[in-house]
This record gives C-alpha cells, sequence and structure tokens, in this order.
C-alpha cells in the first residue's frame, strides 16, 4: 500500500492541501497500488522542519506521528515530498514498523544537498 507522510490538520488547513498526499495518489494510481491517506495521524503540532538546522530536525518529530490502523505484514510506501535529513521519514517508518509492517520504502521527489 502507499501512504502518505501526513500534514498537521491546522497546517493542511491553511494550505488547503497536503503535497505529499497529492504525491502519494499520483503514484497509487499510475502503478495501480491501493493508496491508504489515514494510517498516519500527527499528534502534536511542531515546528516547521525547513526552520530548524539539521541537528534539531530528529527531535522536533519525535512523538509527532502515530500509526492509527492496522499495518502488520504490509508493504508500505512512504511518500513525502522533500527528503532533507530524513528525519520525518525515519520517524514515520519507526511507528510504522513498531505496528508490525513488513517493509516501510520511502520515497520522495527531491532530496536536498546540505553542505556540512
Amino acid at each position: 500500500m502507499i501512504t502518505p507522510v501526513p500534514c498537521h490538520p491546522d497546517t493542511k488547513k491553511i494550505r488547503g492541501y497536503n503535497q505529499s498526499f497529492l504525491l502519494a495518489e499520483l503514484l497509487s494510481n499510475h502503478f495501480k497500488i491501493p493508496l491508504e491517506n489515514d494510517i498516519i495521524q500527527v499528534v502534536c503540532a511542531k515546528t516547521s522542519q525547513t526552520k530548524l538546522p539539521v541537528a534539531k530536525r530528529q527531535k522536533n518529530v519525535e512523538g509527532v506521528f502515530k500509526v492509527k490502523k492496522e499495518v502488520h505484514n504490509k508493504k508500505i510506501i512512504l511518500v513525502d515530498d522533500i527528503l532533507t535529513t530524513g528525519a520525518t521519514a525515519s520517524s514515520c517508518s519507526r511507528e510504522l514498523k513498531a505496528k508490525g509492517a513488513k517493509t516501510v520504502t520511502a520515497v520522495t521527489v527531491a532530496k536536498t544537498i546540505w553542505q556540512l
């Protein structure tokens, strides 16, 4: 199954859409893989990752995501828009694996290049 990285409801309300969902929907339609939009939820607001230095990004997403549907033994494609440090994808993947997902493969449209 395909699932997008969720955004906070307030963010979606302001923006009007979740870009990760739109990407997941395109992939689902193209590859004929079922899309599940409500597997992961954001349980608390967080500071935008774009405003944080690399060192603080992982801590910023700890405890933010919760798996709310059955994923035991499922193969999941997790879709996000941009991979910067991998903190968001890692946090979602850890939650999915903790709930029994067989595999989690993260897919993004773009990856930033960091100069350390």
